[in-house]
């Protein structure tokens, strides 16, 4: 009898290693398909290589770089914004799958910064004999809508069409510009005379015509700026869909007013009708935040545990599954009312918010 009840705890040992087995091959296939998910798609992922390793990756590379090529950030302080810019591809190598990470580095030795330029035109009138009289504006003839310039505006670039669409990119702050560089002393463009106020930009620049416009017009800036070109003083009403709703009147002086709208502000005039522009935000108060944790479902499994008292809370659960189940730890505890981060090594990761938002 005792043989058989020794013999019968050992197979059902066997059986509980083996449904452990069964499940971490589980977990291993289903963290696979995430990673082949995130190839497919060509873009740098924490589940392809976790931010630790990626740190030491980047940290290597910036050792062996010359001295006049830098990575593109911190590797600590940004290493998230490293997901939002790298790309990578994958190549099959008999039984290996080779994760080839594409890493654009800057040159230290110049910067340029991108301006876009706003051909704004000049109304008048022509009074013909023989004809009533006309609007007209004029504007000059640019050779270019975006340049890059350097800090000193010694040296620019004329960008491509597909150079600005590169350099529009707002997750990142550089781009890839193969356009050559030019002096700006030598150049007979009158953008560029325009872009660095010389004197001789008369004798650069063309003024082109044209006739029977429609006045008053705007021109969008940015940022719900706007641009009115105007023969003729008019008055443009402002009105905001906030609590206050008042009205505002604005005058318009020619040739050119700028107008700033703030968001959800509307101006308008018997000539034209400015559109505003949204940006909705929703605020939720989270109450008795412990407890919410407390009920969580991931307190049936064992491999997770929480253990929450009135003034701290502790979750513990796997990043990345290892043969042996070791796990590594994120802790979530409130303290004095206050969100706090901190990004500690990768073993641990500290993360203090309150028990109450708002």
């Amino acid at each position: 009898m005792g043989s058989y009840l020794q013999a019968y705890l050992h197979m059902d040992m066997i059986k509980g290693e083996i449904k452990d087995l069964m499940n971490i091959a589980g977990d291993y296939l289903n963290h696979l398909q995430l990673q082949l998910n995130m190839l497919s798609l060509g873009h740098m992922s924490p589940s392809l290589i976790s931010p630790g390793n990626l740190r030491v990756l980047l940290t290597d590379i910036k050792r062996r770089l010359p001295a006049t090529l830098k990575i593109p950030g911190d590797e600590i302080i940004d290493i998230w914004n490293f997901y939002k810019c790298l790309t990578c591809s994958t190549v099959l190598d008999e039984n290996r799958i080779i994760i080839i990470i594409t890493l654009p580095l800057l040159d230290i030795r110049d910067s340029y910064a991108i301006y876009k330029i706003h051909n704004l035109p000049v109304p008048t009138k022509v009074t013909d004999k023989n004809s009533d009289s006309s609007d007209m504006v004029a504007q000059y003839e640019l050779e270019a809508v975006v340049i890059a310039a350097n800090q000193e505006k010694t040296k620019y670039m004329l960008l491509s069409n597909q150079e600005i669409d590169r350099c529009s990119n707002p997750l990142v702050n550089f781009c890839e510009i193969k356009s050559p560089v030019y002096p700006v002393n030598l150049s007979k463009l009158c953008v560029i005379a325009l872009f660095a106020n010389k004197e001789n930009w008369k004798t650069r620049c063309t003024v082109k015509v044209r006739p029977n416009t429609v006045l008053p017009m705007a021109t969008y800036l940015t940022d719900s700026m706007w641009a009115v070109t105007t023969i003729n003083e008019f008055r443009i009403t402002i009105r905001c869909d906030d609590q206050t709703s008042m009205l505002t009147d604005q005058i318009i002086n020619p040739p050119t007013t700028i107008i700033n709208l703030k968001l959800t502000c509307t101006a308008t005039s018997d000539h034209l009708t400015l559109l505003p522009t949204y940006q909705m935000e929703n605020e939720t108060e989270i109450l008795n935040l412990v407890d919410d944790f407390s009920r969580l479902p991931l307190t049936e499994s064992r491999n997770y545990r929480i253990n929450s008292t009135r003034q701290r809370l502790i979750i513990d659960f796997p990043i990345r599954l290892s043969p042996r189940l070791h796990f590594r730890k994120i802790f979530v505890r409130t303290e004095d009312g206050s969100v706090l981060q901190k990004l500690l090594p990768i073993e641990t990761v500290k993360i203090i918010i309150p028990s109450r938002l708002c």
